[in-house]
């Protein structure tokens, strides 16, 4: 956890809930203290046809939360950010739309949006081989 007088940023961070849910530990919460917002995102690399499925889940798995978090800090405005961008790059557009919900500059989203995509491709790229070496089994 990170935190200055004007924001918080918890990462790796379970969440004790009223009610049994497996949706409890976001990738990230971001919070803007001056501004009484709060953020949680939670961030995914499905195969291309599960985009838009993936994404509805994130937002539904973590509607409990949110819910819990608007009843013990009201005057917070609270947001679930689904990052979801697919295992060959793809999705971008609906991905650089979400962040630009954390960050203010869009040039920041592209960048943060391009080094991402890179990464994304890079590791699946690694998978790849991995299978096609034999190094690992396939589904």
């Amino acid at each position: 956890m990170l935190e200055n007088d004007k924001a918080k940023l918890i990462w790796d961070f379970e969440f004790k809930l009223r009610k049994t849910t497996t949706s409890r530990r976001p990738d990230l919460i971001l919070e803007e203290k001056d501004e009484k917002k709060i953020w949680i995102c939670d961030m995914a690399c499905p195969q291309q046809r599960n985009l838009e499925k993936k994404r509805d889940e994130k937002r539904t798995n973590y509607r409990q939360l949110a819910f819990e978090m608007r009843e013990r800090r009201p005057e917070y405005f609270i947001t679930i950010v689904p990052v979801v961008i697919g295992a060959l790059g793809g999705g971008m557009k609906h991905a650089m739309k979400e962040m630009a919900k954390l960050f203010k500059s869009q040039e920041l989203v592209v960048k943060t949006a391009a080094e991402m995509q890179k990464v994304i491709l890079l590791d699946s790229e690694t998978l790849l081989r991995k299978v096609l070496s034999g190094q690992v089994q396939s589904d």
